[in-house]
């Protein structure tokens, strides 16, 4: 699956993931997570879980064991369920996975709302000059930090103020953004880790085995 390459723009540095979203939106209707009218806060409260499963992980010194996992996947003829049993092994529940989940909630979201999910380089002037500096500085002090919890803070702060200001739809992409900026800042490939995840989860039975 090489969708995320090609939708790269290099010169900007920028993964348009708009398309993908109604993709990854798409197959979590196939799987019954559509079925009801969502709960959006509920929806929401689910992104942040997947950040505290991450910091969870963390905690646990539970990380990707990437190169195994594109070694053990190379050989020609490795079909879905030879993917998703490497997968298993290698890179479920890790750091990487989690963020990455995390990420693909806010991609089934946008998809929904058909609406940017594009991953920027964005900057904390950026983002002071769509929310204001309060919201701006308060969010970047946590991302850039090297703690890793308190990163996931950021996250969480951001997520929730779209989250009660639904209006901001370009937040869906910020969100991605910021993601991606923690990621980078922990040498976590998040495109990559999003590609594998949506793989692996085209494998899984209804509703991923849970109740919503």
């Amino acid at each position: 699956m090489d969708f995320f390459i090609k939708n790269k723009n290099m010169l900007t540095n920028k993964y348009d993931l708009t398309a993908f979203a109604k993709e990854v939106h798409k197959n979590n209707v196939d799987k019954g997570f559509w079925d009801k009218e969502r709960n959006i806060p509920e929806l929401f409260a689910l992104i942040l879980s997947e950040l505290y499963e991450a910091l969870e992980a963390h905690r646990k010194e539970k990380f990707a064991d990437v190169i195994a996992f594109e070694n053990a996947i190379q050989p020609e003829g490795c079909e879905s369920n030879c993917f998703s049993e490497f997968f298993k092994i290698h890179i479920k529940d890790t750091v990487e996975d989690e963020l990455a989940d995390a990420a693909i909630r806010l991609l089934d979201y946008g998809g929904y709302l058909d609406v940017d999910c594009s991953v920027n380089m964005i900057t904390q002037e950026d983002l002071s000059n769509i929310y204001g500096e309060i919201l701006s500085e308060s969010v970047f002090e946590n991302i850039t930090s090297k703690n890793f919890g308190e990163s996931i803070l950021g996250l969480t702060k951001f997520i929730l103020f779209i989250e009660e200001e639904s209006e901001y739809f370009e937040g869906i992409s910020i969100a991605l953004s910021l993601i991606n900026i923690v990621c980078k800042k922990n040498n976590i490939d998040l495109i990559k880790h999003i590609n594998w995840k949506v793989q692996f989860n085209k494998t899984r039975e209804r509703l991923h085995g849970k109740s919503y």
